[in-house]
This record gives C-alpha cells, structure tokens and sequence, in this order.
C-alpha cells in the first residue's frame, strides 16, 4: 500500500497554471552505482553485495545513486523510487524510506557501525506477506516511494549522488544489482522528474539608426530605411528586460534585412558594450565601438534567392553572451552593430509602412533566481472532542491523536506578491512515547480567521484535501527511547498556492493522527528543540503575468 497523496504530484501543473510560467519536464533515470545491506548482529563486517540484500528489523538498505544527468539549476518536481520487495512469510512487512546527506560511502566499505546517518522519513509502503497478497512465497512486488525531498536536497548540495535507505519490520530482501538472477531486474530504480523554469521574452527596441562614413559629422534619418553595407553601419539598442541575478539562458536577434540587388551580401552582429548613444545623435565620428562578431549570415540577392527585388528575409543570431554581460553587468540596455559588403536595409521601428514589422527583434530566455523563507508561525493550538467548548493551553504540549487535532496558522507575509510558488514544506518535531506508530494526516484550511486564544473543537474551521501523510514511529519501530521527537517533512505547496491566490497572507494547516502524539507549542516552556512547527517555501520572482511578453 503506497500512502503518499497523490495531490501533491500535480502541485508543478497547478503553480505553473496559475503563474504562466513555460517549463519543460524532463524525466531522467538515475544510475545505482551503490547498494548493500548493514546487520546489527554483524555490525564490524561488510555484507555480500552481490546476492540478496537483506531488510528487516536489524538489516538496513543503502542505495546510492548519481543524478549528475540533473543539471544544477533545476527543479525537481518529482523522485520517485521503485523497488521490488519479496516477503516470503505470512505477515505483513512496514517499509521505512529515508534520505541520507552522506554520499561518501561504498557498497566494499558500509558497515552497521560506519552506515551515515539518515534524515526523516520519506515515504513508507507495506510489503505484504501471502496471506495478504494472496500470491505465494517468491513472488515479488513493486512499489514506489516518493523521495523527491531526499533527491532535491541532494541536488541542492550539487554533490551529484543522492542516498536512499530502507528499514522495515518483518524479514525481506531484495537483488541487487549484480545479483546472478537478473530475470526480475532492477529490483531498485529513481526516476527523476526536472524542469527548467524559464521565462521568454521580446526585448523592447528603444532605438535603431545607421551611420553613414560619407557623411561622418551628421545624424542620419531615424525613421525610413535604415541603410546597410558600403560604409553604411546599423546600431540597435533594447531594453533587455533581464530581472536583476537572473541567469540568462540564450538570446536570439532577430533581422528582418531587404536585398533588392544581384548580388549576395554577408552581414556581420557584433555587441557593443557602451549604450550611452541613442538614435538621434549618434554618427560615424561618435559611433561606440564594437566587440567581436557574434554572428554571420548571408542577405541574399535575387539570384540566389529567385525572389524579385523588394523580397525581404528573415535571420537569426545568437547573442546570448551580449546579453548575458549586459545583465551581468546591471546595465538595462544592450546594443549591436550590423555591417555588411553589399548594399541592404532594414526598415526603422518608427518607419511608415508596418507591414512586416518588426525588422528587428530580440527573444531572450531567461531563468529567475529563487528565494527561500520560512513563514511565522503566529497561532497554534490543540482543540479536544471531549471537550469542544472550550479552549486548551496553547504554552505547553499540543496533543495530536483520536480526538485532538492540531491548528497552525503562519504568516507569509515575506513572499512578495506576483511570485512563483515553487514548493512549501511543513517540517514537524514530533513525540510519540507508546510502541505503536502513528499515523498523522496533514491538510490544509481555507479559513484564517481562527486565532490560538478562541478556537475550539466546535468553532474550529473546515479542513480541506490531504495535501501529505506521514508517519510518526513508536518506540519499537524506531529503537529510539520513549522522549525521544523524530522530525518529517510535509508537503504544502497547493495549501500555500491556494492561500496566496486567495488574496492572503496567512495559510492554515490542520494535523490530525492515530495514536497519541504531541509537539511543543511555540510558547513552551522549553525550547531546547524549537522550531517544532516550521514552514519554509521557496519562491521564484518574476515580473511578468504570462511566459511571453507582446511585442
């Protein structure tokens, strides 16, 4: 049985509806380079990686796997790992997936006693035993966890390998990667869903003129044809448009240029780095310099192209590292040079016929930073069945069980508005002291209006849809001493995405558990291990309201 909500897979389609952000998914297949299995009775010795890797209550997993195929800036919108478990007995099994930050370790060198340390829990699934499945001993089955927080702090770290491991009650085991039987293979495998959040835009022409060094001292006419070739120089200049720490991706010029000769004519782009000339004072004697060239192309003649004269044509050039230092460098502006050997136009933004317009145009694709910030946390408290009326002590424990439900409100107001919400992660310290694991439900709540000093079990506001569920183990399944809090990782996005188009500032956040739990209200008396309710999210900035900007 697979757990996680599937409401947060679709949370990427979702953002991207409402923001108009362009991205392109790609899905990638990380490589196992690494897995063994640890055993506590044997915790001094490396495990045979080469057969069956052994899970259980004292055996533990480790998977290793490179995702160098994601490039850095990426953001991963989903992990998922799917591995083929074989429960060979009657009962069923419970399945603990963790991430680890430590990726030194190798499959020749783990051991019980040098395994890295593990993170919170992931996701859980249940490898079933035959009377549950119904299928007999030896018969595998697949399931997949999510571990797309594990594989995105891994990126994040750009270590460029993430470390999954599994623990479970129960004995089972699965292949590994170099197990002799390869009929059922893999046994373990990551996929990895990324995209690259880019925004395309039209840069805007703020002028365009052409130099004559026939007549080096005088201003030519800025709003006819601009003319090209045999001493004649085009300069353009546009306001790029690029939002400050932005990485540029590419940049593409784009001419529309007019050959009504024979003959061909070949065209040089250069950048010039000074944007201090405009259109109506620039010529030859103060024309800026120019920088390399970025481009060539051929304005061809009516022989070449079998067009009559007065046939225009259309070329593309890369300037992107025009652009790119341009924005580096803070300036708004970035400008080109066009020269050429023969005798062309182009027709000046301000010209009288705007048939074909524009003559030239430049599409820049761009990459917005993204910002993380933890919300406050301004009110939480517990409210009770068996005593709805009235309200509980919000300085103290907040219990979370069968018949207490836990309330969170934040405060976003640090996301500016117009922003990209990219992922929100709801991080609990949790406390249960009882054997049994517990279950613990998160979802979100539409209504803000609650505070922590008045709201009841009968006055409390209507929860939405699951937005995540995780686990919150007991004293027998963790190892750990009663007293002892384990930290998870909620998924939020669409409860934070929703409040923010709402109109909010504030989003709310309602837990609800089997078994007895409880976290420290933020006003409790101890704070050794506050935060014990934090929201963090990460936003992109972004200035405009659709993923092209007009012309």
């Amino acid at each position: 049985m697979y757990y996680r909500n599937i409401l947060a897979m679709t949370a990427a389609v979702l953002i991207s509806t409402l923001t108009g952000i362009t991205s392109s998914a790609v899905t990638v297949t990380a490589v196992l380079t690494d897995d063994n299995h640890v055993r506590e009775s044997d915790p001094d010795s490396v495990q045979s990686h080469t057969g069956s890797l052994m899970l259980g209550t004292n055996d533990h997993i480790f998977f290793k796997f490179d995702i160098g195929a994601v490039p850095l800036n990426a953001v991963i919108n989903s992990a998922t790992l799917t591995v083929r478990t074989r429960n060979d007995g009657a009962s069923d099994a419970s399945v603990t997936v963790r991430g680890a930050d430590d990726v030194s370790w190798t499959e020749s060198s783990i051991t019980w006693n040098n395994q890295p340390p593990i993170n919170a829990v992931e996701d859980f699934y249940t490898a079933e035993g035959f009377v549950s499945s119904g299928n007999p001993a030896g018969t595998s089955q697949l399931d997949t966890p999510d571990v797309t927080a594990a594989v995105a702090a891994a990126s994040l770290s750009g270590s460029g390998y993430v470390t999954i491991r599994l623990s479970a009650t129960g004995g089972n085991f699965i292949r590994s990667k170099e197990h002799p039987d390869q009929s059922e293979h893999p046994w373990a495998s990551l996929e990895i869903d990324y995209s690259l959040s880019q925004l395309s835009q039209v840069a805007i022409l703020t002028d365009d003129n052409h130099v004559r060094v026939s007549d080096p001292g005088n201003v030519q006419s800025h709003t006819g044809n601009l003319a090209l070739g045999n001493g004649d120089r085009i300069f353009l200049k546009f306001g790029h448009g690029v939002p400050a720490g932005a990485k540029v991706c590419s940049a593409t010029l784009r001419v529309r240029t007019r050959n009504d000769n024979n003959g061909d004519a070949v065209v040089n782009v250069s950048g010039v780095s000074d944007n201090s000339w405009d259109e109506a004072t620039i010529t030859w004697d103060n024309q800026p310099a120019a920088g390399s060239i970025e481009n060539t192309y051929t304005a061809e003649g009516a022989t070449s192209s079998g067009n009559p004269p007065g046939t225009s044509q259309v070329d593309d050039s890369d300037v992107t590292a025009v652009v790119r230092a341009a924005s580096a460098a803070g300036d708004p502006d970035v400008s080109f040079r066009l020269d050429a050997n023969g005798a062309n136009f182009i027709r000046s933004k301000e010209h009288s016929v705007q048939s074909e317009h524009p003559w030239a145009k430049l599409i820049v694709d761009y990459v917005v930073p993204t910002v993380t910030v933890d919300a406050v946390l301004t009110d939480d408290n517990h409210v009770r069945e068996g005593d709805p009326d009235n309200v509980q002590s919000h300085t103290g424990n907040l219990a979370l069980g069968t018949g207490d439900n836990i309330f969170l409100k934040f405060d976003m107001g640090a996301v500016p508005p117009q922003t990209v919400i990219d992922s929100a992660t709801l991080t609990m310290r949790i406390r249960n002291d009882f054997n049994g694991d517990g279950i613990v439900t998160v979802r979100g709540v539409s209504d803000n209006s609650w505070t922590e000093s008045t709201i009841t079990w009968n006055n409390a506001p209507t929860e939405g849809a699951v937005e995540d569920v995780f686990a919150v183990e007991g004293v027998a399944s963790s190892g750990n001493p009663a007293g002892t809090s384990q930290l998870d990782d909620a998924d939020v996005t669409l409860a934070v995405v929703a409040a923010l188009a709402a109109g909010g500032l504030d989003v709310s956040i309602r837990l609800d558990a089997t078994n007895s739990n409880f976290i420290r209200a933020k006003e409790h008396s101890v704070q050794s291990e506050h935060p014990w309710a934090k929201l963090t999210i990460v936003y992109s900035t972004c200035e405009v309201t659709d993923g092209v900007r007009p012309d």
